[in-house]
C-alpha cells in the first residue's frame, strides 16, 4: 500500500498518551511531500480554570495539556511550514456554563481526582471576573501546525 500524503487531526493529539511521540509516527508515515495538519490545544490554555482553582485551594481538573515545544521537538524545524497558537476566550454568565460543554466532549475523562460539590462551588466562586464584561471566561490556546515530508 502506498503512504498517504495528507494526515489530519484537529482536537485528538491531547488526549493520546504521548503526543509528541504519536505526532513524530503520524508524520514518519507520510509519504514524500505528504502533509501532516494538526490543530490541538496546548499548555497555558485554561488560565481561569487554574487561576481559580489556585485561589480555592482546590485542584484543578482541567486535563494536562501537550506542550508547544515538546511536540514541536518531535519533528526537522525544516519539516514545519506553518506554526501559530491561535488564542481565543469563551465568555459565560456562570463559569459552569463555560466547563459544562467540555464534559459533553469527554473533557471529564482526566487523570485527576473529581471535586466534591463543595470544592466545586469554591471553584466557581474564585473564578476570576473579566474586568470590561463582569462575565467568566475560559482561554484556549490552540496550536496551528503544518508539517510536509
Amino acid at each position: 500500500s502506498s503512504a498517504p500524503v495528507l494526515l489530519s487531526s484537529s482536537f485528538v493529539l491531547h488526549w493520546l498518551s504521548e503526543p509528541a511521540q504519536c505526532l513524530q509516527h503520524w508524520f514518519e508515515q507520510l509519504g514524500q511531500g505528504g502533509w501532516l495538519i494538526v490543530a490541538v490545544p496546548v499548555a497555558g490554555s485554561f488560565q481561569q480554570w487554574h487561576q481559580a482553582s489556585a485561589r480555592a485551594g482546590v485542584a484543578c481538573t482541567a486535563m494536562p495539556l501537550p506542550n508547544q515545544d515538546d511536540l514541536l521537538t518531535c519533528v526537522s524545524p525544516s519539516a514545519v511550514q506553518h506554526c501559530s497558537v491561535l488564542r481565543f476566550t469563551q465568555r459565560a454568565d456562570h463559569a459552569i456554563h463555560l466547563l459544562k460543554p467540555m464534559s459533553a466532549i469527554g473533557a471529564g475523562s482526566t487523570p485527576s481526582q473529581g471535586l466534591t460539590a463543595a470544592s466545586w462551588r469554591r471553584l466557581f466562586r474564585a473564578w476570576p471576573q473579566d474586568l470590561g464584561s463582569r462575565r467568566p471566561g475560559l482561554t484556549w490556546r490552540i496550536l496551528i501546525l503544518l508539517l510536509r515530508r
